[in-house]
């Protein structure tokens, strides 16, 4: 008979629950019991195995589910611009804070927008609890998770790439601004490639952690923008600044 026990003792007194799993690993010892640990990130990723030649220990999920909010410092700024259209084709994590674009260990938080791309207005305010631009809960691994990375769309994307069922921009693009007075200008967002880093700095805590077997979103917001003007033969480049925050699943009313 195989046995697997789990703590998630995010937060918790960590030496003392290795004290007890090592109590039970006593116990059970000759049982095919393993005892695995999700920790904070003092002992983050610490897994404990009895009988490791014939313990198998599944992977360990929890689902999460991204959405993208505008603070409500931002929406309060005037501004002539009304609306920052920006085409996401992929929301990623990795626990290693130092991980670069080229680095190991990025976790897709939204799989379905690598071949379903989606528009989303930056700007766009929303009182209800579940914001229109919710994404699909996606079952990512069980960790400490201390960058993200969001892939935009280029204007100019590449043959494998999906295009928009429907643009805002229209043929301009699939990045653009759209002013007060109804001007819509392309932008570049991201430089090349066009990726947005959201580091452990910009993260509450300076990371989220994905508890086993619960739900959660993870909220990532719009704190502020630059637009810097290029020569006029180029768009101008969108600057923008997130945080995130790991918060209870919302619940539509």
């Amino acid at each position: 008979m195989r046995r697997f026990l789990y703590f998630d003792v995010l937060g918790s007194d960590f030496p003392g629950v290795l004290l007890i799993c090592s109590v039970l690993c006593f116990l059970f010892t000759g049982c095919n019991t393993c005892v695995g640990i999700v920790s904070n990130p003092g002992g983050s990723g610490v897994v404990t195995v009895t009988n490791p030649s014939t313990c198998s220990v599944p992977a360990v999920k929890g689902n999460l589910r991204p959405r993208i909010n505008l603070s409500r410092a931002l929406a309060a700024t005037p501004s002539r611009v009304r609306h920052i259209y920006v085409t996401l084709r992929g929301i990623q994590a990795n626990p290693n804070a130092s991980a670069d674009d080229d680095s190991g260990g990025w976790i897709e938080l939204a799989p379905e927008l690598a071949h379903k791309p989606l528009q989303f207005d930056l700007l766009a305010q929303s009182e209800e609890s579940c914001p229109p631009n919710l994404l699909v809960p996606t079952a990512v691994p069980a960790d400490v998770y201390r960058q993200i990375r969001l892939q935009i769309s280029p204007n100019e994307p590449a043959s494998d790439h999906s295009v928009l069922e429907q643009n805002a921009c229209g043929e301009i693009g699939f990045n653009c601004t759209v002013t007060e007075e109804g001007d819509v200008r392309t932008i570049n967002v991201g430089g090349s490639p066009a990726l947005i880093n959201i580091t452990s700095a910009q993260i509450a805590d300076g990371f989220f952690s994905v508890a086993p077997n619960r739900d959660a979103d993870l909220e990532i917001t719009l704190s502020g923008y630059s637009l810097l003007s290029l020569p006029a033969t180029q768009a101008p480049e969108l600057v923008p600044t997130f945080t995130a925050t790991l918060v209870p699943p919302c619940a539509p009313r």
